[in-house]
């Protein structure tokens, strides 16, 4: 349980250095741009529910599921991976535009 958070952010940055080290074509970068987008804009559903549920804040029946601070918290992280998404979407549009036009 301790490790598999470290070897899953293990495989992220080994992928990560990969893919920047591959020399992709425009229509791939753009393909990768539009599947950010919705990845963004269903995490963006995600977060609009997360979110409604923190604000009702009304726990179930027998008191269960009551709104806490790690609930706080992960609304936060939902929302900074949310930007970090649609930053990577754009600046994936972005090189294809740059690639596109110096070939």
């Amino acid at each position: 349980m301790v490790v598999s958070p470290i070897a899953l952010l293990a495989i992220l940055t080994g992928a990560a250095k990969t893919l920047r080290r591959l020399p992709l074509s425009p229509r791939v970068l753009r393909y990768e741009s539009w599947l950010g987008t919705a990845a963004a804009l269903a995490m963006a559903g995600f977060l609009a529910g997360a979110s409604s549920w923190i604000v009702s804040g009304g726990p179930a029946p027998r008191g269960l599921f009551r709104v806490g601070a790690i609930d706080s918290v992960a609304i936060a992280v939902m929302a900074a991976a949310l930007i970090l998404a649609f930053r990577a979407a754009q600046r994936a549009l972005a090189a294809s535009l740059i690639r596109s036009t110096t070939r």
